[in-house]
């Protein structure tokens, strides 16, 4: 598997160790609690650009017409890129058609 700037077990790891079951429908607090963790175990700095309100739930348009636009600069991404790395490194994070 082509190699993300942190190593793809230690993502996992923290993941699995933050209760979150699917990172592409993850409120904006386990995102958060996740990317403490990952920079605790790591010392990597993240930015932060979470939008929201922590424990409100997100309209369900938002979020079709999130993965829709996810789904289109990933397609357009991909058009420049080898596609195979792509979706091994994408893949455990969101779903790709």
């Amino acid at each position: 598997m082509t190699q993300i700037p942190i190593d793809h077990a230690v993502v996992r790891t923290s993941i699995d160790q933050c209760g979150i079951e699917n990172v592409g429908v993850a409120s904006i607090r386990a995102l958060r609690n996740l990317v403490e963790h990952l920079k605790a175990s790591t010392g990597v700095d993240f930015i932060h650009m979470e939008m929201g309100i922590p424990g409100l739930q997100t309209p369900s348009i938002a979020v079709e017409d999130g993965i829709e636009a996810f789904g289109f600069l990933i397609n357009r991404f991909l058009v420049f890129i080898n596609k195979t790395a792509a979706y091994a490194c994408l893949q455990p994070f969101y779903r790709i058609s």
